[in-house]
């Protein structure tokens, strides 16, 4: 009983701490993989990262369709059934980034959440003409972004 309490008490402190994440690297770029059954409108999400994380450091990382998660670091995408509407939650942990959506649209918005406030992207830069800043590396010490259902539909 005492050692399923400090168990929880730890996980639960682990919690509260933003983990960190590295997309790219010098030695290597986090593949993004897409969960089976999301809509073309998540994977286009997903290849805009994509395509944006190659505009900052000219390194693309592959789109990969549903399959088991690969080794290391990676972004992985999905929608969680039955959670709030159009709510995400962008998250690092063990290494990975998670997005994830109450319902399809709430993860595209995190994909987007996640590249307009972690990447800087301009999410008006194709017509505002503004290219995002140029690094050789994309690491952050903690990732965390959460969005609730809207108020009103």
């Amino acid at each position: 009983m005492k050692e399923g309490f400090l168990l929880g008490m730890l996980l639960c402190a682990g919690l509260a701490f933003a983990e960190g994440f590295e997309l790219v690297t010098a030695e290597r770029v986090a593949p993004i993989l897409v969960a089976a059954g999301e809509p073309g409108y998540v994977r286009l999400a997903a290849e805009d990262l994509a395509s944006d994380v190659q505009k900052i450091t000219g390194k693309r990382p592959d789109v990969l369709a549903d399959g088991p998660a690969p080794a290391g670091a990676c972004v992985m995408i999905g929608t969680k059934a039955g959670g709030p509407w159009e709510s995400y939650r962008v998250e690092a942990k063990g290494g990975r980034l998670v997005i994830e959506g109450g319902d399809a649209r709430g993860t595209m918005f995190g994909v987007y959440a996640f590249i307009e406030t972690s990447l800087k992207v301009d999410p008006l830069g194709f017509w505002s003409g503004v290219e995002p800043h140029q690094r050789a590396e994309l690491k952050w010490p903690s990732v965390s972004l959460a969005s609730g259902s809207p108020s009103f539909k």
